[in-house]
């Protein structure tokens, strides 16, 4: 049996609670849209912030950026979709020992652009 002053805390914590939102596919999706926009974002803060020696690099990486932005506002071009996720393993690859963050940047966004389906 639960007593009158327990009842009452559990009915003040329930004024707090957030309820459960059931996103749809089209909110879930502009959700990660919205995820992968502010990680590239913050990948541009950090490839400013780099000191890359190689300008082709750097113009690569941008780039890339641009890519997967192209990509973002052209759902259905699969083709694309597909070379931007090899650029990004490419980019991975060349920047994981140097460039860490920007290297783990570059993977969120592509473990985000799969669970969309690109």
């Amino acid at each position: 049996m639960v007593s009158a002053g327990c009842d009452a805390r559990l009915g003040q914590a329930a004024r707090y609670t957030i309820p459960a939102q059931d996103l749809t596919g089209a909110e879930d999706a502009r959700l990660e849209q919205e995820q992968i926009r502010q990680s590239l974002e913050e990948l541009r803060e950090e490839l400013a912030r780099l000191e890359i020696a190689d300008e082709a690099e750097r113009a690569r990486l941008a780039a890339l950026v641009a890519d997967i932005e192209h990509g973002l506002d052209n759902p259905d071009d699969s083709e694309h979709h597909a070379s931007v996720i090899a650029d990004l393993e490419d980019a991975i690859s060349r920047f994981e020992i140097e460039h860490p963050r920007a290297t783990g940047l570059l993977n969120h966004i592509m473990v985000t652009l799969g669970s969309m389906g690109i």
